[in-house]
């Protein structure tokens, strides 16, 4: 058994020694196949070369001096004058008559005017007006008043959705001019409301001057006005 042993491993160490060659040989021609598969090195760059060249430098302009100014001229000896010799006048035509020198007679002073001083003339003053005719105008503005007030005065939308009426009594002033001095409530309305419409009403009127017959002085008016809400 031996022997037999011995001839079996003699008989298999060349053929392990020929793979060993070959598998080397194999790694050999790789190693030269991919150093011969790389790229060959990039081709060095010349370097640029650049040429100075030196130029001469520019001339300079030197700046032309002026030229020189004329001398000033010499002034002139002033020449005298000589005055023209004045020429006589004619001496006057002697007349074919002889003349009269006569001597004229004074005119007689102009009559005076005595004006006398006029009397101041006199201002009559108007009579006032009876305490009649004050009162026919003064009812009759009033009216005038009235007729305006209510047509500048709008109903309130509750007042005219519930169709309740109230009044409110208005006071105010009013000058000669017919313009409003003071505005007032003289006996305000259980409604707020009412009470806001009559005073937006009295506001919002422009008055005439006073008329006729009225006095000349501001006067208190008081004026109620009814705010309805009733449609019919």
């Amino acid at each position: 058994m031996t022997k037999l042993f011995e001839t079996t491993w003699s008989t298999s160490e060349p053929d392990r020694f020929g793979r060993a060659l070959l598998v080397a040989f194999g790694i050999e021609v790789v190693l030269i196949f991919m150093l011969a598969s790389q790229s060959p090195p990039p081709a060095p760059v010349a370097p640029q070369v650049v040429k100075l060249q030196m130029l001469p430098p520019a001339p300079v302009e030197h700046a032309k001096p002026p030229p020189p100014q004329p001398p000033p001229p010499t002034p002139q000896p002033a020449v005298p004058m000589t005055p023209p010799v004045p020429v006589p006048p004619p001496p006057p035509p002697k007349p074919d008559h002889p003349v009269m020198h006569t001597k004229p007679h004074p005119l007689p002073p102009p009559p005076q005017v005595i004006t006398a001083p006029l009397p101041p003339a006199t201002v009559t003053e108007a009579p006032p007006p009876s305490p009649e005719a004050q009162q026919t105008a003064l009812s009759r503005y009033t009216g005038m008043l009235r007729a305006i007030v209510l047509s500048h005065l709008e109903v309130p939308d509750d007042i005219s959705s519930a169709g309740i009426t109230s009044t409110c009594t208005l006071r105010f002033t009013v000058a000669p001019d017919g313009s409003i001095l003071s505005v007032g409530i003289a006996d305000p309305s259980g409604l707020a409301s009412v009470n806001q419409a009559a005073l937006s009403a009295l506001r919002g009127s422009r008055f005439p001057g006073f008329l006729t017959n009225m006095p000349n002085h501001p006067i208190e008016f008081i004026l109620p006005v009814r705010v309805s809400g009733d449609s019919g």
